[in-house]
């Protein structure tokens, strides 16, 4: 045999050496899954080979936005709008377009100063969109005013996760994009804070999106042209003090920079980022709106002028003195706690991510990156520790970073294995236990994240839906094991009926009564329940898979955690909380059933969606002489009023109605917070 030949054949027997572990080119757990469920040949049909045509990076980026999309718009409008943050705010973008004004902001009857608009002109673009009737007097929202005011914002931030992979899988490799990506999108506090019409999260969605172009500008070699990607980075840092007030907006990213200049020495920096036509660009966005607004003479509601409450209320008396904080006295330790809350249960990997990010070498162009992107999460934090107002959600900022420090550190037990961490995970597991006991013994924590006042009522009694979960079971299987039988494919009809048996012993679990065997709906799971067994579920997993040290399972079960966590409180939980937090659904009630001519009342009301959902027709009652007054005053046909309360005040209202002889009916005691009722 010639030895060419021969060589040839040798090589043919031999086992080929695997491809280098690039998270790249090799073929990605979707493409083992669907072969190994629907066969080799699905890989050649034509959708499927589209896909895998298009370059990885692209491929990648519209998997990370569609689960983004999969995992924040569902049931965006279930629910009405959170009091007091999202009704007030939606409220002044309202009064915009009824007034035709959108440069001056109004709240009921004089300016608001409180915010910047951008969040408003989202939302009333969104209100637009959603043909709600919104500027119609003396008529119910229409049942798409809720999601049109949530689409926009909810966009945005499923843009901001876009951009976090784009950022980190082209500075630190695939793996770590998706990963990244994977991590943010499924914190409790990003899931819930993507479906809020509130300021912070365009302002943070923005920051996150400026930074991920700073980070590219400065740090990826292969980006020919990088002006474009600066001024994306001005032009988010300039939206972004719409959003919220200039110094934050502008002292965030402005500090970040200055501290990674101080660490790394690198001043030539100055003159690569384009600074004075990139401030230049970032001053014509920002400054417009707070020129005009800074000559009005008006004052609001408050009695505080433009100038003073914008730079002097919400900036250093925010930080110096303390406004409306609900957590007054606090240290840093206070969000140590939070923000393991909100980034459960990525947050049992933090310790293991600080490990790995303590050592750089400041002549790598990735090792500096890694240190603008420590920086970036350590700033905002300082900022938060050290003011005097805050509030839960304030660790919001810290998020997007920490999730690329956590996809480093997967990244290295990817590439090292478990047991060279052992540590580091014994610490984490830990952590983990000790923030999933917190959130299963006090699930009302996670409410805490995004609401103003903690201190309100949680319904104690309220039952987990598992609808949503159950639905998704059902409609995976059912579709897994149709494509299965038309594709005679065995593997994949086997799956789609286990699925779908999976989802049937959901729906109906089957027990032994007196009466024989009898289905029993799984209706009477709390909260906590749900969350404990997320909690214990997973753990388990990962634990079993650490001692038998296989990342691929440790990683799976983290991944897991995250997923079902985050997708309990977006598409359950949030939803069945929320008739506890707005009185849409009260105030519904009152225009289905109120006759011509009768007025309604708020007393001792200021949670603001009474103002929203009654289209500021509401007369605010804030002492018995007006609520008096009002009574007293004609009431349609019949002399009856409507009077919307909160339950805190009742017994002393019912006594006052009793005292003056007025008949009280009930008419909607659905909330623990609200009630509303008719006064005859």
């Amino acid at each position: 045999m010639p030895p060419a030949k021969a060589l040839a054949n040798k090589l043919k027997s031999e086992p080929e050496a695997p491809p280098p572990d690039t998270g790249d080119e090799s073929p990605s757990m979707i493409q083992r899954l669907l072969t190994n469920l629907f066969g080799d040949d699905v890989l050649s049909t034509a959708p499927v080979r589209w896909f895998l045509s298009k370059p990885a990076e692209r491929r990648q980026l519209a998997v990370v936005l569609l689960g983004a999309c999969v995992m924040f718009l569902p049931m965006l409008g279930a629910v009405g709008l959170w009091d007091p943050w999202e009704s007030q705010f939606a409220e002044v973008g309202r009064q915009m377009m009824v007034r035709n004004d959108w440069v001056h902001p109004w709240w009921e009857k004089a300016p608001f100063y409180s915010k910047p608009p951008l969040t408003m002109w989202l939302t009333n673009i969104g209100l637009w969109l959603s043909g709600a009737g919104a500027t119609v007097p003396n008529q119910e929202m229409g049942p798409w005013a809720d999601w049109g005011a949530r689409l926009p914002i909810a966009l945005l931030a499923v843009v901001a996760i876009g951009f976090l992979y784009l950022a980190a899988s082209r500075l630190f490799g695939r793996r770590v994009g998706l990963i990244a990506a994977l991590a943010c999108a499924t914190m409790p506090l990003y899931d819930i804070l993507a479906r809020q019409a509130i300021t912070d999260t365009p302002f943070v969605c923005l920051l996150t999106i400026g930074m991920c172009c700073f980070l590219l500008a400065e740090f990826d070699e292969t980006i020919a042209n990088r002006d474009p990607w600066l001024f994306g980075f001005y032009g988010c840092v300039g939206a972004a003090s719409l959003a919220k007030e200039i110094p934050f907006s502008f002292g965030i990213p402005g500090g970040v920079v200055l501290l990674y200049l101080l660490v790394t020495g690198d001043w030539q920096l100055l003159k690569r980022v384009r600074l004075f036509w990139g401030a230049l660009f970032c001053l014509l966005i920002a400054v417009p709106w707070v020129f005009v607004m800074s000559f009005t003479t008006l004052v609001e509601e408050e009695g505080e002028t433009f100038v003073h409450r914008y730079w002097l209320h919400d900036n250093f008396s925010r930080l110096l003195t303390g406004v409306h904080t609900t957590s007054p006295g606090a240290t840093f330790v206070y969000y140590i706690e939070q923000l393991g809350y909100s980034m459960h249960p990525w947050a049992a990997l933090v310790p293991g991510a600080l490990g790995v990010s303590l050592g750089f070498d400041p002549d790598k162009r990735e090792d500096r990156a890694k240190i603008f992107v420590a920086l970036w999460a350590l700033l905002p934090f300082l900022v938060i520790s050290v003011a005097a107002t805050k509030f839960e959600h304030y660790g919001f900022p810290c998020l997007p970073p920490l999730a690329i420090l956590i996809a480093f550190y997967v990244e290295r037990l990817w590439k090292d294995g478990l047991r060279p961490h052992t540590l580091s995970l014994l610490f984490g597991a830990g952590l983990f236990a000790m923030i999933s006991q917190s959130l299963w013994l006090k699930p009302k924590l996670i409410t805490e994240l995004f609401t103003y006042n903690p201190d309100r009522p949680y319904p104690n009694d309220l039952i987990a839906s598992p609808w949503p979960i159950i639905d998704a079971f059902v409609a995976v299987g059912a579709v897994t094991a149709l494509i299965g039988v038309i594709r005679g494919k065995s593997r994949a009809m086997m799956a789609g009926l286990i699925t779908l048996g999976l989802g049937f012993f959901l729906y109906v679990r089957i027990h032994l009564g007196p009466n024989g065997w009898s289905p029993v709906v799984l209706t009477r799971w709390a909260p906590k329940d749900v969350m404990g067994g997320i909690f214990l579920l997973f753990g388990v997993l990962a634990a079993a898979a650490a001692i038998g040290a296989s990342r691929e399972w440790f990683l799976a079960a983290v991944a897991g955690c995250g997923i079902a966590f985050g997708g309990y409180l977006s598409w359950v939980h949030w939803e069945d909380l929320a008739p506890h937090w707005h009185d849409r659904d009260i105030l519904r009630t009152y225009f289905e059933q109120r006759k011509p001519g009768e007025p309604l009342g708020a007393y001792l009301m200021n949670w603001k969606g009474e103002t929203y959902y009654g289209k500021n027709v509401e007369r605010q009652l804030q002492d018995p002489k007006k609520l008096n007054e009002f009574l007293a005053e004609p009431g349609g046909p019949n002399n009856r009023h409507w009077i919307i309360t909160d339950t805190r005040y009742w017994k002393g209202f019912m006594q006052m109605m009793q005292q003056e002889g007025h008949k009280v009916e009930i008419r909607d005691d659905s909330s623990v917070k609200f009630y509303l009722a008719t006064v005859d």
